[in-house]
């Protein structure tokens, strides 16, 4: 392209300023050679992309988001990890599996990676720890289940030898109500599962389900027992003591226990 311009300079060396108007126009002339590879139109003294250019970090960011946003609960849904509540732990693990420790761990993250290993239940401990199994509560209720999950501050991932439980796979557990019944000391359910000022009747279900038994009896408000049979000594009535970790329900009375079935009483040998 240079040297057509200079022959045509050369060419026209005489003629009039008048004709610097052709010169500049052949100047222009395209050769076949790509563009200026180095320079981009902006449509904005910043340098911005022009309007409606895809920024690729942008797109990015707002995936991860909306990913985040679909994943909230572990499983796809929107309500988050359905939470069972707060169970202690030892050094004989309550939920045996060890998942992962994590600087990003939180509750839909544990509850994730449990349901691909085909475990039912989830539980945070310590922050950073996620643990996996198919039953939980058979070291009874805890209530310090406090520390921040450190990918997520608004959540709680457990405490010190503390899940915080959720339901992994399946369905939620659920304990039906059977009715009041006498006890005495000889008793009516044998096993003596915890005594804890947490007590529920989720806690104790959950323990009589860990243990392998049918039926579960809250007594004294703190008690829990376990049995594979129940009403030996007859209905009673009085089972009205508040659940002290939960005063909506429950808990025996004075030598009475409210009787629930465990929902995993077809697992239980009979």
């Amino acid at each position: 392209m240079e040297h057509a311009v200079r022959r045509i300079v050369v060419a026209l060396s005489g003629v009039s300023l008048a004709g610097c108007a052709l010169l500049v126009s052949f100047d222009g002339l395209d050769d076949g050679s790509p563009p200026d590879a180095t320079t981009e139109p902006t449509n904005a003294s910043d340098g911005s992309s022009p309007e409606g250019s895809t920024d690729a970090s942008s797109d990015a960011v707002a995936d991860s988001a909306a990913d985040d946003g679909a994943l909230s609960d572990g499983r796809g849904g929107d309500a988050g990890p359905l939470f069972l509540g707060c169970f202690a732990d030892s050094v004989h693990r309550d939920l045996p599996t060890y998942a992962y420790g994590s600087p990003a761990n939180t509750a839909a993250g544990c509850v994730t990676a449990c349901a691909y290993r085909k475990f039912q239940y989830a539980g945070t401990q310590n922050g950073s720890q996620c643990f996996c199994g198919n039953a939980f509560g058979g070291q009874g209720p805890a209530g310090d289940c406090t520390m921040p999950c450190p990918g997520d501050d608004a959540e709680a991932c457990g405490g010190n030898y503390e899940n915080s439980v959720y339901l992994a796979l399946g369905t939620a557990p659920d304990a039906a109500y059977i009715g009041c019944y006498a006890d005495s000391m000889m008793r009516d359910l044998p096993y003596q599962a915890y005594g804890s000022q947490y007590n529920t009747v989720g806690s104790c279900a959950a323990a009589c389900a860990y243990h392998g038994y049918r039926y579960a009896g809250l007594e004294n408000g703190n008690q829990c027992f376990c049995g594979s049979a129940y009403g030996g000594q007859g209905p009673s009535v009085g089972c009205t003591d508040p659940c002290p970790g939960n005063d909506a329900e429950a808990c025996g009375g004075y030598y009475v226990d409210s009787v629930y079935q465990t929902w995993t009483w077809d697992a239980a040998a009979d």
